[in-house]
């Protein structure tokens, strides 16, 4: 039971906002070759918090600077950065899931 509660954790980011994001609840706009990643949050000034990038040879999730620092303040570089690989496969995930 622990360790599936971190598992959870692992996967949190924070919009500066205050919003908890988990690849769940995230909002994504797929566009050709890329992808938007939204806050949730219907009052966020911020509105996109990332960019999703997809080719042949790798995937890439850039979150706007903004955002990046806020979190890294939490969680520090080395867990932020395993955090943006589970949410790589989870975008990844979810958008063929919708595109099937």
């Amino acid at each position: 039971m622990k360790r599936q509660q971190l598992a959870m954790t692992d996967m949190m980011l924070r919009c500066i906002c205050g919003q908890v994001l988990t690849p769940d609840v995230m909002i994504i706009k797929v566009g050709s070759g890329s992808a938007e990643i939204r806050c949730p949050n219907p009052r966020c000034r911020l509105g996109i918090i990332g960019t999703y990038t997809e080719s042949k040879i790798r995937k890439k999730l850039r979150l706007v600077k903004m955002v990046e620092e806020y979190n890294m303040l939490f969680m520090g570089s080395e867990d932020l950065q395993d955090t943006l690989r589970h949410w790589e496969r989870a975008i990844t995930d979810k958008i063929s899931r919708n595109n099937s």
